[in-house]
């Protein structure tokens, strides 16, 4: 299990916005499958909203499917994203809409505010294996939560500390600022350290 507590949500989050994260993850030797849950409380109504996502990864680290449904203030919504092998990105919407999004065979997808979909590419890229003070940056397409509309910006990975258990401290910076997250030596997220701000 993953549980997280930030203020890492979207957009339009106000410091005081909390955000809480929990997800069940499943490793096998198929790649992760996860099922989570994110939930935004906030003072005005407006920003609340609650989402549901599952994701599923390749043995490598790539992510092949985010299927993401929200629920708020503008209403329900949904989407599904899936990316085969040597095929681009297929995007779905539950009013029927299909689109092929006009994204790079090494763009990383991940969910804002998910702290647990940001880390992914850190795995993919095995920074459980770097040495301390290594960085990379990737680019990322963002699905805003809870209007899941989709953006792209640069993500910045690195190494922050590793103990003698293999497990490493990570900081992600995105444009909404730095979160630090842990991964043990098997590439599996634990546990933030401390409460992650963006």
């Amino acid at each position: 299990m993953f549980t997280s507590t930030s203020s890492a949500a979207a957009p339009d989050a106000l410091a005081d916005d909390l955000v809480l994260e929990t997800a069940r993850v499943v490793r096998s030797d198929r790649g992760l499958r996860v099922n989570g849950y994110l939930v935004r409380s906030a003072e005005d109504a407006d920003r609340a909203f609650g989402c549901w996502y599952s994701l599923l990864t390749d043995p490598a680290g790539n992510l092949r499917r985010l299927t993401v449904r929200a629920d708020a203030a503008i209403g329900e919504r949904s989407l599904s994203m899936t990316k085969a092998p040597g095929t681009p990105w297929v995007l779905d919407r539950a009013d029927g809409r299909q689109q092929q999004p006009d994204l790079g065979d090494d763009t990383d997808v991940v969910l804002a505010g998910s702290l647990l979909a940001l880390s992914l590419p850190a795995q993919r890229l095995a920074l459980h294996h770097s040495e301390v003070g290594a960085s990379t940056s990737v680019e990322v397409a963002v699905v805003d939560v809870p209007d899941l509309t989709l953006s792209t910006e640069r993500v910045a990975y690195r190494t922050v500390s590793k103990s003698a258990d293999g497990t490493v401290e990570v900081a992600v910076t995105s444009g909404n600022g730095e979160s630090l997250l842990t991964i043990d030596r098997n590439g599996v997220i634990g546990q933030t350290p401390v409460p992650a701000t963006r």
